[in-house]
């Protein structure tokens, strides 16, 4: 209940942002913000509550733990201390990415946080360096349940409850913590990446300096 109860915080705060943003677009003569750039801060920190801090929490969090241990006749996960770290992640990530909208000038990146609007020339400040922190933090939650939910609904389940008696729940729930957990490490290092970039020089997706913004893309 507790992945719940903060997935449904995150859907009011970006439900919340998504007003702000639809009460700006209502009328070209109604300028609820008084600098241009705070819509695209706003428009940033909504998507990207709603999608770490909003569905993934609830979907993933809330009901795999809810359903994947009645599945396969257990009290609780398979480990219930990496269930816990896995769900205190999760305020401070979303702590972290809030933070960075009222951090300098801001996160007006877009949710994706490509190049060049996320490098140190297109974003100044350590707006962007929040949310990436933030989103390193969402990222090990993730990889923490992911993991869980695999070894619940495999290795630790109890005697007769075979792949074919698991349901089709786990075993959705337990195909997207395996992509989870191979997919968000590349969003980790694209992120990482880019945080180098800006605080140290380096040039992986600065072309001036023989880097690709198409990496960042792909990635």
């Amino acid at each position: 209940y507790m992945y719940i109860f903060s997935g449904v915080w995150g859907f009011i705060m970006g439900m919340a942002f998504s007003q702000l943003v639809r009460m700006e677009l209502q009328s070209p003569f109604q300028n609820i913000f008084f600098k241009s750039g705070i819509y695209n801060n706003v428009v940033t920190v909504h998507a990207m509550t709603i999608i770490f801090f909003g569905v993934m929490p609830t979907l993933m969090g809330g009901i795999g733990n809810w359903f994947i241990p009645m599945y396969v006749s257990l009290m609780d996960m398979a480990h219930p201390r990496l269930n816990g770290y896995s769900f205190w992640l999760m305020p401070g990530s979303l702590g972290t990415a809030v933070h960075a909208l009222y951090t300098d000038n801001g996160l007006g990146t877009g949710w994706t946080i490509y190049p060049t609007l996320s490098s140190d020339i297109g974003s100044p400040g350590r707006g962007v360096d929040y949310a990436i922190m933030g989103l390193h933090l969402a990222g090990l939650s993730s990889i923490m349940g992911s993991v869980n939910y695999m070894m619940t609904a495999g290795p630790s389940r109890k005697d007769g409850h075979t792949s074919s008696k698991l349901g089709m729940l786990p075993v959705c729930l337990c195909a997207t913590g395996f992509l989870l957990a191979f997919s968000v490490p590349v969003l980790g290092g694209s992120i990482t990446m880019l945080l180098m970039d800006r605080n140290w020089s380096t040039s992986f997706f600065r072309p001036v300096a023989g880097g690709s913004l198409l990496s960042f893309q792909h990635m």
